[in-house]
């Protein structure tokens, strides 16, 4: 298949290796010699290229499984400490009403705010539990101040420690899927460097009228329309614990097959999208778990048509949402 988008490189490359493994085996044949690229680049630098992009995309993968974890985590963590603020913050009004403990009580962060700005009224808070902690001039209290279940400072520190370790979690968790995608996306220049120089380099060796060169894989789709996209529809299946889609069949009559793309998170970025499958013309159903395996996640899917000559065209996006349990 020709180069279409990210997804489309190791498909591409496969088709050349294979394309250059039978160049190779007509040459040998003829005491030619194997076909070489520009500096010496043979068929097994060729395939170790590709292992290496297949493993940035795997690496992709698996960083994006680490952030959706950690968003899990982190949702987690804010949820208790958010608890208990709320708590301490009812504890001073109740027990200190009037004192500097009450007119200097943080106020909950914006749920959406970043760490900085997330972390500092927890931090506040536990400044003023511990200088409350440790006063003894109250004659309406006694310290220490406890919270619902015995809840002391000691467990809310710790609270807010597991808070600000899953805040830095996630931002390792988004460094590591940004680093991800910048390797795979550095490959693609000279990806396509060597995809030109076979397909100017097999002529010369083989002569231009030679099977082998009429028959070469194409490097970009031939000009021309984009099939008509077909429509998507998909929804979680909690028995199966799989994603379930459905799509109305292309009536194009080029139809090569069909591809299952996913982008993790609720917006669906091109540039991001992962394949799930090749699918065959005349199937229009499939289920899977890619992107969802853990509980409350979220992904998007298109399904692609893609025809003969590789242009292709994708559904609108359907988001899915996996129950957090």
């Amino acid at each position: 298949m020709p180069l279409t988008g990210p997804t489309s490189f190791v498909p591409t490359m496969r088709d050349f290796a294979g394309h250059w493994g039978q160049i190779n085996t007509v040459l040998t044949g003829m005491e030619q010699g194997e076909m070489v690229l520009k500096g010496g680049f043979t068929l097994s630098d060729f395939n170790a290229a590709k292992q290496a992009l297949e493993d940035d995309f795997t690496a992709i993968i698996r960083a994006d499984r680490d952030f959706t974890l950690n968003l899990g985590t982190l949702k987690k963590a804010k949820s208790d400490a958010r608890e208990r603020l709320t708590q301490f913050r009812k504890a001073v009004l109740g027990y200190l009403a009037g004192t500097r403990y009450e007119t200097s009580l943080p106020i909950l962060p914006p749920s959406g705010a970043q760490q900085s700005a997330y972390l500092k009224p927890f931090d506040d808070a536990l400044d003023i539990w511990g200088r409350l902690d440790s006063d003894t001039s109250m004659d309406d209290f006694k310290p220490p101040l406890l919270l619902a279940d015995g809840y002391t400072l000691a467990q809310f520190r710790e609270d807010v420690t597991a808070l600000r370790t899953a805040f830095e979690a996630g931002q390792s968790a988004t460094e590591m899927a940004g680093a991800a995608r910048r390797s795979r996306d550095g490959h693609f220049p000279g990806i396509r460097a060597r995809l030109k120089q076979f397909r100017s380099i097999a002529p010369v060796r083989l002569g231009t009228k030679h099977v082998l060169v009429a028959t070469m894989p194409a490097m970009t789709p031939p000009p021309g329309k984009t099939p008509k996209p077909v429509s998507l529809t998909g929804t979680w299946d909690t028995m199966r614990n799989q994603a379930v889609f459905s799509w109305t069949a292309s009536d194009d009559a080029a139809l090569d097959h069909y591809a299952l793309r996913y982008v993790s998170g609720p917006k669906y970025k091109a540039a991001d999208e992962i394949e799930v499958a090749v699918i065959p013309a005349g199937t229009t159903t499939f289920a899977t778990d890619a992107g969802l395996t853990l509980p409350d996640t979220v992904a998007s899917f298109k399904i692609y048509v893609v025809v003969k000559t590789g242009n292709e065209r994708g559904s609108q996006a359907v988001k899915i949402s996996r129950p957090a349990s």
